[in-house]
């Protein structure tokens, strides 16, 4: 993915970019859907504090092939 000028410069201010139109709803189901197929322990999976929200799902890629195909899928 090339990132324009404004892009950029937006990451390089607020250290993230959000992209609100990246995955289509039926693909955000499926993920949603294998999020909740996950072990409660599962490697790279970071909460908050009230240990129930989602906050990061670190190489989640390695170990699940519908992560893996959406990693693949933008490339």
């Amino acid at each position: 993915m090339n990132l324009f000028e404004n892009q950029i410069q937006k990451y390089e201010e607020d250290g993230l970019l959000f992209f609100s139109e990246y995955f289509l709803d039926g693909e955000v189901s499926i993920l949603q859907r294998e999020l909740s197929r996950l072990p409660e322990d599962a490697p790279g999976k970071v909460v908050e504090n009230d240990n129930k929200t989602l906050r990061a799902l670190h190489r989640c890629h390695e170990y699940s092939e519908i992560f893996r195909s959406a990693d693949n899928y933008y490339l």
